[in-house]
């Protein structure tokens, strides 16, 4: 077993054929870009960013290892090194980190913690975030005049523009000078300061999807780009402890039906207090994404088409939890709540009407789900 793992190797974990998978229970992605961002940071730093746990464990009689904690640092890491979201089925990138080569001219009143200035745009937030720690949203006003920027060639105003904005053709609006964080990672990978220096030089001339890049680009010398060169080249040596968990520990947890939530009054399984726990050491699991892992691991023919529809409209969780909500206020005559998890799984292995009411909720065959025509109605 690995004691520790590279960067490179982790960002590779989102590929067919990897050595590490999810298992159906992990949640989905919950980091705010602050968090991601300041992780960057700390990375380019050479500080710590804790071990990931794993467990191993035989699919098809080949030795894979699960991922238990880690999934947000694993997602971070793979966006830098833009694996994440990749192209697929003709599908756009949902996340671009940036490198900002010339901070100062945006953060020279900004207190801040950082040394490296990594900056994110989303499908939500093509324009990106403010220039704080925080990362907090621009205002309506910002946005307004970050959209007109972004299509000053197609001459449309903001108030004019309906269709969905492109990540290939946005950079974060409050930053000097900013280069997707991809290019600087693969420029460390060159064996010397003047290779890595050419490498950045030639992206940015030769990238013509960005129009900012190739209008700046005159402002940009060797000497700005050079002086990163230690940090992005450090990125080689960089590993992440690794700390394992014996598959036969999970294996008896998953089959333990006897604990007892006195939170809530809820019978949880052992696997599910066992990621629960795990979690509260970063960012908090809510109730609705516990639900969801139960759902992705009792109930997982629900999953691709609530993450389809979650994309256009809300957290996948969220919209499970809804759906749910919904299915069972309509069978029992009064306001349905969130099921627990124990009643998802009670639902999901046994036949039962309302089991069969959500199937035919989510079911396709080959047309519009009658959960997309609600979404759409509403």
């Amino acid at each position: 077993m690995k004691t520790a793992w590279t960067l490179k190797e982790i960002s590779g974990w989102i590929r067919n054929g990897s050595e590490v998978k999810m298992p159906a229970i992990q949640r989905g992605l919950v980091w705010k870009p602050s968090q991601v961002e300041l992780l960057w940071d700390s990375i380019l730093r050479q500080f710590p960013i804790g071990a990931i746990i794993l467990s191993c464990n035989k699919y098809n009689d080949k030795e894979i290892y699960d991922l238990i904690d880690g999934q947000q640092r694993w997602n971070a890491i793979a966006s830098g090194y833009g694996t994440i979201g990749e192209k697929e089925k003709g599908e756009e990138k949902d996340c671009i980190l940036w490198f900002d080569l010339m901070p100062e001219i945006v953060w020279k009143n900004v207190g801040t913690t950082r040394k490296y200035f990594i900056r994110a745009t989303t499908k939500a937030h093509p324009w990106g975030y403010k220039a704080n720690d925080e990362c907090t949203t621009l205002n309506t006003r910002e946005k307004q005049e970050a959209l007109e920027k972004f299509l000053g060639k197609f001459e449309k105003k903001a108030d004019q523009y309906k269709g969905e904005i492109s990540l290939t053709e946005t950079y974060p609006v409050e930053s000097g000078f900013p280069v997707p964080l991809q290019w600087m990672i693969s420029a460390g990978e060159k064996l010397g300061e003047k290779e890595f220096v050419d490498y950045i030089q030639n992206k940015i001339i030769g990238n013509d999807s960005r129009e900012f890049l190739l209008k700046n680009a005159g402002e940009i010398d060797g000497n700005v780009i050079a002086k990163y060169y230690d940090a992005f080249h450090g990125l080689l040596r960089y590993e992440v402890p690794t700390i394992y968990i014996d598959q036969e520990t999970i294996n008896n947890e998953s089959r333990n039906e006897d604990s007892w939530d006195k939170n809530n009054g809820e019978e949880l399984s052992g696997i599910e207090i066992l990621f629960n726990r795990i979690g509260t050491g970063g960012t908090r699991i809510t109730e609705s994404e516990l639900m969801y892992s139960a759902v992705k691991a009792y109930w997982p023919e629900l999953v691709e088409e609530n993450d389809s529809l979650a994309k256009l409209y809300m957290p996948p969780h969220t919209l499970i939890s809804l759906a749910f909500q919904l299915m069972l206020t309509t069978s029992e005559k009064g306001l349905g709540h969130a099921p627990s998890v124990r009643k998802i799984r009670q639902l999901a292995l046994n036949d039962n009407d309302l089991r069969i009411k959500i199937d035919e909720l989510y079911n396709t065959d080959g047309k519009k789900s009658i959960i997309s025509r609600i979404l759409a109605n509403v």
